[in-house]
């Protein structure tokens, strides 16, 4: 089996429903330097030209009505993609050092330093709070960056939230311990994020103060790569299986199968 396993197998292990990655610490140094790894200036450019991440389906569940809120907008080519649509957008960024680079790029990009877990804005002042890859990185869960979400969300407001997805092939491989032993040596300082079961992520909206309205599972090529080593890798190469991927983000039951991440989108209750 061990041209299926891949990087990150010693450093993920299923815990209590969940798979956890213990890759190194979620830390606002560490997502400076991957964000110095991306094209921040390409990435704003195709923002400015209304090219940006997830754009259909966050076109049609946000409302004009009242301003957006990006919790953890990294380089913030969705806060500004929203904008040139003609939102009232901003976002919020615990990493200084990128906050600085957008606005340096685009100078009337809104987006500022910040906390997720402790926003500067009142309650209810946002029509949609849009989360992409944000709550998983906190050990204690993700109750605390829902709360605030939901506090400062208008009552009807949307979330339009992504996390790491525990899909099907994942559980699999848990059962049949495909997974290193949880008894191997982890240190908790290491602890990077959490992957969810479509069940327990909505239970923790509900609990949270949020109706699930939409569901759509994305990255059948990442949930392949990370889950099928050296196979996953070069299945993602060839020509021929490539394609066959690709035919597969066509139909749900493979994305509910194979893919890296779940979206939900919510109303506030």
């Amino acid at each position: 089996m061990k041209f299926f396993k891949t990087w990150e197998e010693s450093r993920k292990i299923p815990e209590k429903g969940r798979l956890v990655w213990y890759s190194g610490s979620s830390t606002a140094e560490r997502w400076t330097e991957h964000w110095n790894k991306h094209d921040i200036y390409n990435a704003l450019r195709g923002a400015q030209e209304k090219n940006y991440p997830y754009k259909k389906l966050l076109l049609r569940y946000l409302s004009k009505d009242k301003p957006i809120l990006e919790g953890g907008c990294g380089r913030g080519d969705i806060v500004l993609g929203l904008q040139k649509d003609g939102y009232r957008t901003v976002g919020v960024d615990w990493s200084q050092d990128t906050v600085k680079i957008s606005k340096q790029i685009v100078h009337d990009i809104d987006v500022i330093g910040g906390d997720v877990l402790n926003l500067p804005f009142p309650r209810g002042c946002f029509g949609g709070y849009v989360s992409i890859g944000v709550v998983e990185h906190f050990f204690d869960g993700p109750e605390k960056a829902l709360a605030e979400a939901n506090r400062v969300l208008c009552k009807g407001g949307v979330l339009f939230i992504s996390v790491p997805y525990f899909n099907p092939l994942r559980q699999f491989k848990a059962k049949v311990n495909l997974f290193p032993n949880p008894a191997r040596e982890i240190n908790l300082q290491d602890f990077y994020q959490y992957a969810f079961t479509e069940k327990e992520i909505t239970q923790l909206l509900y609990q949270s103060g949020f109706r699930v309205c939409f569901v759509e599972y994305i990255n059948i090529a990442i949930g392949i790569g990370r889950e099928m080593g050296l196979v996953g890798q070069k299945m993602r190469k060839w020509r021929v299986t490539a394609k066959f991927i690709s035919l597969g983000e066509k139909f749900r039951f493979f994305r509910h199968i194979l893919a890296h991440s779940i979206i939900l989108v919510c109303k506030k209750i």
